[in-house]
């Protein structure tokens, strides 16, 4: 049976791998990195709007707070749908990337910002706007990177199982290929197709000899899932 990897959070990527099974695919499932939500007290009502560019965050923000009536804009539609899971009633996608986002707030710089993010980032939000004396950020969650491959999936690289690799982020992609570094088994995946949720990922996974990248036109789990046949 064909069988391919995915390297999301084992939660996240049930739904997934439910989904591969019917296209009759044997899915792997190897997380590249754990999350660490922290602890943080912050009133949401001092904001007009939230920003969140992962899901994490807005997982993190709901242990955080009850409050479920502030604004929300996310940069996907999957974030807005785990918000809206969550129980936020005001949720906007912007259904985009970084770039819309940016374009975003500076087309409300008068309003109250607060930037809700991982302790890394791709994009440093803050950056951009340190001048804005109303944006604020607040870091909820960090990410454990994996050190190791499980000896299951060590095994489906080394015996040349796997046909494809789904990545979602910039960081999985180089922990991924780290990882394939550290065992030592580059010459095992030249057979293998990366199917990347955009071309940043892309770029990452290009360090690599693979037999194809495919890139998904959306950044959504949809988009991706339809390059797999």
């Amino acid at each position: 049976m064909k069988s391919l990897l995915v390297t999301r959070p084992k939660k996240d990527s049930i739904k997934i791998k439910e989904h591969l099974n019917k296209l009759g695919f044997n899915v792997y499932i190897e997380p590249m990195f754990s999350i660490k939500y922290l602890i943080a007290k912050i009133n949401v009502k001092d904001f007009d709007f939230i920003i969140s560019t992962s899901q994490h965050s807005i997982i993190a923000l709901s242990k955080i707070t009850k409050n479920r009536d502030i604004n929300i804009i996310t940069v996907g539609n999957n974030t807005m749908n785990i918000a809206q899971e969550l129980g936020f009633t005001s949720v906007k996608s912007l259904n985009g990337n970084i770039n819309d986002v940016i374009s975003y707030i500076r087309n409300h710089n008068q309003a109250n910002i607060l930037y809700i993010r991982g302790k890394e980032v791709t994009c440093n939000l803050k950056k951009n706007f340190h001048y804005y004396k109303n944006f604020q950020e607040i870091i909820l969650y960090n990410t454990i990177d994996r050190k190791h491959f499980s000896n299951r999936c060590y095994n489906a690289l080394f015996q040349n199982k796997i046909l494809g690799i789904l990545l979602y982020s910039s960081r999985t992609a180089k922990i991924l290929i780290e990882l394939i570094k550290k065992h030592n088994i580059q010459d095992k995946i030249g057979g293998i197709t990366i199917y990347a949720m955009s071309n940043k990922i892309a770029d990452i996974a290009k360090t690599a000899r693979w037999k194809i990248i495919k890139v998904s036109d959306q950044p959504t789990n949809k988009s991706l899932l339809s390059l797999i046949q």
